[in-house]
């Protein structure tokens, strides 16, 4: 227990995890917390089920004040996939780097409905035609949202008002304080598909599918959902992938089957005391 202990104290750094679909960002923290917990880690290692023996390694984990700091650099919905870097110890220290820097996205979107999570978990709360949208005319609209626009969170958002974020008042059916628009940046936006109405399914309502990347603060539900308006339609997420966040991308986020001490101490990007990033000599990069 020691051993897993004080090399646990050593693990102060960041990574990225491929959050996989279906829970919060949140959740898969409590995840990796129990993944890197020295009991668990002890327990898988040797196999031990014996009651009596995991309550002595409990008591020993207690006296050794062991407590395992971790944090993430930016939400993902639920419903998302993709790039989300973890902290660990004081690596928590350096997450503000990537909760301000741009992200990467691919997204699709489906025509004819809105939500009013702007997603496809969401209640249905409008429908409009389709028909007349074409792939020209979503090539000519999105020229609207590139560069610097301004953007109304939705109200499915972690976006505070009265010291509650935006969703609790959504879930509980309260009256939600109004949101401003915001300025954010589309540093670059592209169609990657478009599927029209019964293209490949009959009876399914036309997509398409972006690849953004975009600052800090902006909401790809909302993008989707106002280049439908401006279409004269509305829209919703029905896949949502981030597949950059800083220096971190597709190819060096562990998936779920890596989460493993072993694998994320060998992709941990290291930082001192002060959440400084260390080099190959373990000396802080400024």
């Amino acid at each position: 227990m020691r051993g897993f202990t004080d090399l646990m104290r050593k693990m102060n750094g960041v990574f990225a995890i491929d959050k996989p679909l279906g829970h919060s960002s949140n959740n898969y923290l409590n995840v990796l917390k129990y993944e890197l917990d020295p009991l668990s880690t002890v327990q898988r290692e040797f196999g031990i089920t014996d009651k009596a023996v995991l309550e002595e390694l409990r008591l020993e984990r207690k006296k050794l004040g062991f407590r395992l700091k971790v944090g993430h650099g930016g939400t993902l919905d639920p419903n998302a996939t993709g790039v989300l870097v973890i902290a660990l110890g004081h690596g928590t220290k350096a997450l503000s780097r990537y909760l301000g820097c741009t992200k990467e996205y691919t997204v699709t979107g489906e025509l004819g409905s809105a939500t009013d999570t702007l997603d496809c978990e969401g209640v249905v709360t409008e429908t409009a035609p389709t028909a007349h949208v074409t792939r020209d005319l979503l090539l000519n609209t999105l020229d609207q949202f590139r560069g610097d626009i301004l953007q109304t969170p939705p109200l499915y958002s972690a976006v505070k008002r009265g010291g509650r974020p935006m969703y609790e008042y959504a879930r509980a059916g309260q009256p939600a304080p109004a949101l401003e628009p915001r300025p954010v940046t589309i540093h670059d936006l592209e169609l990657t598909e478009w599927v029209g109405a019964g293209e490949r399914i009959p009876g399914l309502p036309p997509s398409f599918s972006l690849r953004l990347v975009c600052s800090k603060g902006t909401y790809v539900r909302s993008i989707v959902h106002d280049v439908a308006v401006a279409m004269d339609t509305r829209a919703h997420v029905v896949a949502l992938r981030r597949t950059r966040q800083g220096e971190w991308s597709e190819a060096n986020a562990l998936p779920r089957d890596q989460w493993t001490l072993p694998a994320i101490a060998a992709r941990l990007r290291p930082v001192d005391e002060f959440g400084a990033f260390l080099d190959e000599q373990g000396l802080a990069v400024r």
